[in-house]
């Protein structure tokens, strides 16, 4: 097992969907956030992409089940405006838009996770390239806003060997006292 920290670009705006209202600013689509205020990417929506670029790489989906994805992830949003276009206004109306927070294209997030010891960081770092180019992450939209690139995928600590990984044999109520 490996601790990676994955360094990702968009090139297409990621936008919250999680509509609120904000002083002064009327409703502003957000991200969901951890009580620190951290953005969060549940671990459900990285798996859906890198299941989807595994089937398109034809990486057996059981080794990507076995990815741990840290829900937090390391980036500032900024404020956007999404134009809307809409044929049935009158012309020389003012234009309408919606509020999000968005990590525009150039922007940089981080992301943590572990891979299991039989996925390679090189194979890792090609699954999420797949994965950004054609589904992309982001609440809104998803598949059509929030692509990206990979910057780079960087080990964290040292590599655990699955040989390493304890494995307890005892019930989970702890050590038999011969008992019962």
């Amino acid at each position: 097992m490996q601790e990676v920290k994955i360094l990702l670009r968009f090139t297409v705006p990621c936008l919250g969907a999680v509509k609120r209202p904000r002083d002064g600013l009327g409703v502003v689509f957000c991200f969901l956030r951890t009580p620190g205020g951290q953005v969060l990417f549940p671990p459900a929506w990285w798996r859906a992409i890198v299941t989807h670029a595994a089937r398109v790489r034809n990486i057996p989906a059981r080794v990507i089940k076995k990815i741990e994805w840290a829900p937090a992830i390391d980036g500032s949003p900024r404020l956007w405006q999404r134009y809307i276009q809409d044929p049935s206004r009158p012309e020389g109306a003012r234009p309408q838009y919606a509020q999000h927070e968005a990590f525009l294209p150039g922007r940089d997030i981080g992301v943590e996770c572990i891979l299991p010891g039989d996925l390679s960081i090189g194979t890792f770092e090609a699954l999420m390239e797949t994965a950004g180019k054609f589904r992309g992450i982001s609440p809104y939209k998803p598949g059509e806003y929030g692509r990206f690139t990979v910057v780079s995928v960087q080990p964290v600590g040292r590599a655990i060997p699955q040989s390493d990984v304890i494995q307890s044999s005892e019930p989970a109520g702890g050590p038999s006292d011969g008992l019962t």
